[in-house]
């Protein structure tokens, strides 16, 4: 099949010879005009395939050793067998002696084999069953095929001992043969399952490794992006920082101008008060403070206040009630700066009207509101401090409550003059830096009484 250029049925992999000759004794060749019976026809086939057989050469026998005694037969057939075996001829022959598969089995080079047969459908497979020796199914297709069981069973009493033992065996063979053709099948299909989940799992790794490849470049691009940016980020702040550092030089040399201004003021302003209490002595005797000793009705004056206030309560814990015009607060002893004169307590007409219930302040509101904001950047600590100080009062009397006083960085010396001065001041609650967003600590919020 394979040098005329047919399609093998073998498995892949398969290695076929070449022939140089192909011999055949296969049918019927029996003549009565040449006398020659079947056996005969056969054996005139086989001398001459003997005398021409050898290496390369294949040889199909069909009904080896038919057409005479069966003993006789096989013994004859066997004798031939090895005969081409020796001569290294390949050789395909068929046969129903029991013996001839009695001999495939037991030599070497020589190997069973058989077609199977469906004895239930009375029709071939086309299975060829190597290893197998076919078994004889006389019997069986004799009752397919409607033979009386009565001639059936006697057939089967005369049948030889060893011929059944034999059928038998081949029985079982072909059974243990279906069995272990049933598990090679299984394991086949095993195999090939298992092959296909390896080359899914392999699919699905690569499809994973592209993947991750995939999230790993992109993040590798978004980190070369934000490098990029954090560097164009830090030129930016190095320059800014330049500029910075050229504003803080100068504004620590204005901060120190002004501190060495604000000692120059402050040394006039004490020569200047201690003129005015010299001068206050001299025209009226102001009442020594002794803050334990202030009760309801007493006048004061508190610190950085130029009106004097009504005191409501006696001194508790340090602190007391003080009614400064419209506004009642209360105050710290330590914010007490002296007693008002008597002539000052009965000029203030600032305090309440008992049993009118009306309030009469001394303090009216300003004609222009004074805004929210003041902005002392650029202003030297003496100038700063009255600023802070005036507008104080006129964003009180205007109602305000939330103020910004814009002071700047710098060396942080106006800052700390003018969180000191708003420390003490009896208008102001609470103060703070602002949010980084709306200055950070070159802004303080300051909180109002009231």
């Amino acid at each position: 099949m394979a040098q005329a250029g047919l399609p093998v049925p073998a498995e892949t992999g398969t290695r076929i010879p070449v022939f140089e000759n192909v011999f055949a004794d296969i049918g019927d060749e029996q003549s009565i005009e040449q006398s020659l019976s079947t056996f005969s026809a056969h054996m005139t086939n086989i001398v001459r395939i003997l005398a021409a057989a050898g290496p390369k050469t294949l040889v199909l026998l069909d009904e080896l050793g038919a057409g005479t005694d069966p003993t006789e037969g096989a013994a004859l057939a066997r004798s031939l067998l090895q005969d081409l075996l020796d001569q290294d001829s390949m050789v395909v022959a068929t046969t129903h002696h029991g013996e001839l598969k009695v001999f495939a089995h037991a030599t070497d080079g020589v190997v069973n084999a058989s077609a199977e047969f469906d004895t239930v459908t009375l029709q071939p497979t086309y299975r060829l069953l190597m290893g197998t020796p076919g078994r004889s199914n006389a019997l069986a297709i004799a009752q397919r095929l409607g033979m009386p069981e009565r001639v059936l069973a006697r057939a089967r009493d005369a049948a030889p001992t060893e011929t059944a033992s034999m059928e038998h065996l081949l029985g079982e063979l072909q059974r243990e043969r279906d069995a272990i053709a049933d598990q090679v099948r299984a394991e086949r299909i095993a195999r090939e399952e298992a092959e296909e989940i390896r080359t899914n799992l392999a699919e699905r790794r690569e499809a994973i490794e592209s993947e991750r490849d995939a999230v790993l470049a992109k993040a590798e691009r978004a980190m070369e992006d934000e490098l990029a940016a954090f560097r164009r980020t830090m030129r930016a702040s190095l320059k800014e920082l330049e500029k910075q550092r050229s504003r803080d030089q100068a504004e620590e040399l204005a901060d120190r101008r002004a501190d060495e201004g604000r000692d120059r003021l402050q040394r006039v302003r004490r020569e200047r008060s201690k003129r005015r209490r010299q001068r206050t002595a001299a025209t009226t005797a102001e009442p020594a403070l002794q803050p334990d000793r202030l009760a309801a009705g007493d006048f004061i004056y508190l610190r950085g206040l130029p009106e004097p206030g009504e005191v409501l309560t006696a001194v508790e814990d340090g602190a007391l009630d003080v009614q400064l015009g419209a506004l009642r607060t209360r105050v710290r002893v330590e914010q007490v700066e002296r007693l008002a004169p008597s002539g000052a307590r009965s000029a203030n007409t600032g305090r309440q009207l008992r049993g009118m219930g009306a309030t009469v302040s001394n303090m009216p509101k300003p004609p222009v509101d004074p805004g929210s904001k003041i902005d002392l950047r650029g202003r030297v600590t003496e100038e700063a401090l009255p600023m802070v100080d005036s507008f104080l009062d006129v964003a009180y009397r205007a109602g305000q409550n939330r103020l910004e006083v814009v002071h700047g960085k710098g060396t942080g010396a106006l800052r700390r003059a003018v969180r000191e001065m708003l420390r003490k001041h009896p208008l102001v609650t609470t103060f703070e830096s602002a949010e980084p967003k709306q200055g950070g600590d070159g802004v303080t919020i300051v909180t109002l009484v009231g």
